[in-house]
Order: C-alpha cells, then structure tokens, then sequence
C-alpha cells in the first residue's frame, strides 16, 4: 500500500474515503474514534426515561407487579409465564388475550443492580446514568479496537473501529437506559475476544500468527461468564469463540481445547438460566429455539436476512416488520437476495485474510441468537463487530488496488455513504426520533386521561387504543402521577384500522365489531403466539370475553364484553387523533362509531 495516501478518486465520496484512510492510519486512531463515539453519545443527556425505565422506576419505588421483578437483582422478569401472569392478565395489567404461557424473564442480575444504584443514587434525574451509558460505550469502543488491531491489524483496524464506533445501529442501545444491559455484554464480551483471539504478527494478509499467555483462554472465560450475567445478547460473543476455534491457525484440535473453558461457562450459565424459570414463551415477538426449533427456524429464514441487510447496508431492520403479513415470503427472498449478493461481494476480496472467516462466521453465528426476537437494530451491537471488520477489509484492498473492478469501486463507495456519511447523523436523528415518538404518545396519553376525583370509585376501560403495548405504558404512567387512581383498569381492544362500532346489547355487555379487523398491529402478537377463535372466552376481574367472530390475518371482527359491575361503574375512553378522550356508557340498543386512529399517525 501507498505509505503516502490512498489511491482514491476525488470525488466526494473519495475525498471521505481519504479522510477515513488517514484517521484509521493516524497514531491516535482510537483515541480519535472513541471521542467521536462519546461525542454522539453525549446528545442523549437529556433524554429521559422511557417505557421499561418508567417500569424501572416503578418497582424500585416499592411497588410490585404479578409475575414481575423478585427483587432490585431482577428488573428484566416482566412477566413469569404461570401463574404471575395469568393474575396480571386478571387485573388487566396485561390484555385479556394475553397467553396464559406468557414470559418475558431475562437474567440480567448486573445490569439491573445498576439500575438500582442510579435510582437510589439519583432519583428520577436521568442525567447521569445516561453519562454512565456514553462512558461505557466509550469503553466499549476502545475495547473492540484493541480486538480489531489483534485479529485485523493494518489501516482495516482503524476503518472497523470507526464504524463501529458511529454506526446509527447503537444509538437506542446507548441512549435507552434500559437497554444498557446490551452495552455491558458487549464490553466483557469484547474484552473476552481480545484475549481468545489469535494474533497475526504482520498487518493484513500475512499468515505467521502466534498466541498469547495461555491462561488468556481461562481468563477469557471469565469475561465471557460476566457478559453472559450482564444479559442474553452475550451469547453472541460465544459463535465468535466457535468461529476463532473452528478456523484457530495452529490447528482445529487446539483451537477446540482452547475454548473448552468458555464452553463449560456457557453450559452452566444456560443450566442455571431454565433452573431459575428464565427465558421468553407465549408470544409471536419471541420464539425458543429449544423449545420450538421449527418456529425457530421459520423465524430465522425471515429475520436473520433483514439483519445482515440492515447491518450491510440498509433499510433499518425493524422496517419490514411493518408491512402487511400476507408480504412475508416476498420480504424474505428480497432480504435473502439482497444481503446475500452484498455479502458475496465482500467475501470475494476478503477471503485471502486469515481472519476473514472468523468474522464472517462468527458475525453470523452471533447474529442467530438475535433472531430469537423481534428483528431490531439494537440487536446488531455484537454481530456488527465481525461485519465492520469483515467491510474494513473489502474497504482496504480495493482502496490499495489502483485497477479495482468497476462493481467492486462502487460497493466500496455505497459502504462510504452508508456507514461514514449516513451512520453519524442517522445515530442521533433516528435515536431521538424513536424517543420522541414513543414517548410522545405515552405523554399525550397521560395528559389525556381523566384525573377528577370521581376516578377513585370507578374502573377505567379503554374501549379503544393505537397499540396495546404503549397504552399498557400510558396505564402504567397513570398509577404513578399524582392524583386519584381508578380502582383498576384494562384495555378492550387495540384498533389501528377501519372503523369500530360499540353496541350495547344487554344490561352489562357491550359487542365490538370491526371488519378490518382488531388487536393488530406492529405490537399486536407480543402477548400472545396462538389465534384466537370463535367461541374463545376469558375471565378477568373487569369482565368475561367471548370472541364472537374472526376475519382478515385471523383476527377478531366480533367480540363481547360482559362486565362484572353495572356499566355506569365505568369510565369509558377511547384514543381519538393524538390522545383520549371519554366516551359516556351507551343506553340499551345504542351504538357508536369509532374511526381508528392509524399507529404511525398516533405517534404524531
């Protein structure tokens, strides 16, 4: 390579490409990233608390929630999947269509004391725990650069490391306080790689390697057992442990010794994890690998694609989970075709490296696990180190090779655009707008809600709602403000389409009917994975549900509410345009029509 610069055009995006060579070849190259990194960090101070930390907040004030949290060690147990959630599903906490298997309950012990400690700490200010969260992904980002310059070496360290160090994928993970635990994970779990990994004596392309200390291996383990108890995204760490064993330059059989520490660590993390009752069921956002491997391999087909892709290039991964159902399988041989061709391409330049397959592998193993849930970027942070790398390296030699192809010139050029001209703005602009958002409506929803004293003696019923999930956040915001509280409350339906009619057909039942169809949604599987049927019925303190009729995408178009109390011992309200508003209790034989409110337009 040409000492004195790089040999590339002066276009735009070659004049970034130069600038990009020479901070990844600059003495201070990680001093340079890292302060970039916290930079962007920083813009997140003053953004609050939002959905899981208000919940947070709310049991470390001393309150409980069935099926939830059995102490400040573990605030990621939201939901226990017996005989806790079926009492919150009685008390409305969660919907009423809820699955009585329902469970989300993570082992997250260290990051939730940390949690903890900011709360007794600092009370309701977020300030501070979001500087917490900016130093350690500052950290974080000096750690995988220390990794990238043993595995990668060459100006490719310097190239991954600023990457990684701006790509927008990061910044929920960084500016949500409840996702801190993904941030933990990484930092151990990079720490753990920096001493597994080989360490290749030259720069890029040279093959003569040597190990460190051979306790490193131990040590290693060590760190990986820490990330693993800092929460479940640490699994990832362990497919690149594989990947470095599988393809170790002194040979698979020592490679295979070398990670017999961390595979005993993971073994007895994962005893310990289904002992205690931890993990996710009961839900269409969640599948068990080892509980339903043919779910999970349908899932697998249809999210690991929209990963790699978000993580190559673009879109964002959580956008195809908004279109229509019926697209899925379209969605998915895009997905795969696209991902597919861009990561052949980067294969093609890269696969001389010797480490090479080691990212490639151990991104991909790292990036199964994810797909255990719902696709999202704030999944990426872990499977991303092995893709910058692997883009460093592409990045590098066409940069080096004065005659590229013309196809390989303008892949290098997308991957400018996309990670080092997009990535640093994006990172701040789609993180705040996320907060924004979603709070927003949380906001709008609490500031809607009635507040007189009346209150106290009834039960407020949300007859309608954009979305479960964040109306559950607007309930849950309204027991904690000051105030008379309702006696109890629950949600009838999630409407984001057509129109909905009320009727009142007896002397305590209401019927909802919407052709369109109800409790759909982006949210509308998360608390159930089985469809429900004409005849269904389910109890809770409120109300009995029966479901009287199904229609499009196996949803409810029919259902009938029997409620326990006379109906004038309700407060009634429904979301119309950008809050709540009250509806009265219908006479008999009175209908009333109530147009939905679309999700994306409720987040206005």
């Amino acid at each position: 390579m040409d000492p004195t610069g790089p040999r590339v055009s002066q276009s735009p995006r070659g004049k970034i490409a130069s600038l990009v060579l020479f901070v990844a070849r600059h003495p201070k190259r990680t001093l340079i990233a890292t302060a970039i990194a916290f930079a962007l960090s920083l813009t997140f101070l003053g953004a609050g608390y939002l959905l899981d930390d208000r919940l947070h907040t709310y049991i470390l004030d001393g309150n409980s929630l069935a099926g939830g949290p059995r102490g400040a060690w573990d605030l990621y147990r939201f939901a226990d999947g017996g005989d806790g959630v079926r009492q919150a599903t009685r008390e409305g906490i969660f919907p009423w269509w809820s699955s009585p298997e329902l469970k989300f309950a993570f082992f997250r012990p260290i990051p939730s004391l940390w949690r903890a400690a900011d709360h007794y700490l600092w009370g309701e200010s977020a300030v501070i725990p979001h500087l917490e969260a900016a130093l350690v992904f500052a950290l974080v980002v000096i750690v995988a650069a220390r990794a990238y310059g043993k595995v990668v070496g060459g100006a490719a360290a310097g190239i991954a490391t600023l990457m990684f160090a701006i790509d927008d994928a990061h910044g929920t993970v960084i500016a949500w306080i409840a996702n801190r635990y993904a941030l933990l994970a990484a930092l151990f779990g990079f720490a753990s790689l920096l001493l597994f990994f080989p360490r290749w004596s030259g720069n890029a392309g040279e093959t003569s390697h040597r190990r460190t200390n051979p306790f490193d291996s131990v040590i290693s383990a060590a760190l990986f057992g820490i990330a693993l108890f800092c929460g479940e995204p640490a699994i990832g760490i362990f497919g690149y442990v594989v990947a470095a064993a599988w393809f170790d330059p002194r040979g698979r059989r020592a490679g295979l010794i070398s990670m017999a520490p961390h595979t005993v660590v993971f073994a007895v993390w994962a005893i310990t994890y289904r002992t205690l009752g931890y993990g996710a069921a009961g839900s269409d956002f969640y599948v068990d690998p080892v509980q339903s491997p043919v779910a999970f391999a349908k899932a697998l087909v249809e999210r690991l694609p929209r990963l790699t892709l978000a993580q190559l290039a673009v879109p964002p991964s959580e956008m195809w989970g908004l279109f229509p159902e019926a697209g899925r399988p379209i969605y998915a041989v895009v997905t795969i075709a696209v991902s597919a061709a861009i990561l052949i391409a980067v294969l093609r330049v890269t696969r001389s490296h010797p480490a090479s397959k080691i990212l490639a592998w151990g991104a991909l193993l790292a990036a199964i696990p994810a797909c255990a849930t719902n696709s999202a970027d704030r999944l990426l942070l872990i499977p991303g180190f092995g893709a910058f790398g692997l883009i460093a390296l592409f990045l590098e030699r066409v940069w080096e090779t004065a005659s590229a192809p013309r196809g390989k010139r303008v892949l290098a050029g997308f991957f400018v655009a996309v990670h080092f001209v997009l990535a640093p703005v994006l990172l701040p602009v789609s993180t705040w707008n996320f907060m924004k958002t979603f709070g927003g409506f949380v906001e709008r929803g609490v500031a809607s809600m009635p507040t007189d004293a009346k209150l106290a003696e009834q039960h407020l019923v949300v007859v309608t709602a954009p979305d479960v999930l964040l109306t559950n956040y607007v309930m849950l915001e309204t027991l904690m403000a000051d105030g008379p509280k309702p006696l109890g409350g629950c949600i009838l339906t999630s409407q984001d389409r057509g129109t909905a009619t009320i009727e009142r057909t007896g002397d305590r039942t209401y019927v909802l009917t919407n052709p369109a169809g109800q409790n759909g949604g982006p949210f509308g599987g998360l608390y159930g994975n089985g469809r429900l049927r004409v005849g269904d019925t389910f109890d809770t303190n409120v109300m009995t549900v029966r479901v009287l009729e199904m229609g499009v995408e196996d949803l409810p178009t029919a259902i009938q509410f029997d409620f326990h109390a006379p109906l004038d011992e309700h407060r009634w309200i429904v979301w119309k345009g950008r809050g709540f508003a009250e509806i009265p209790t219908l006479a008999m034989g009175e209908r009333l029509e109530i147009p939905s409110t679309p999700f994306f337009e409720a987040l206005q």
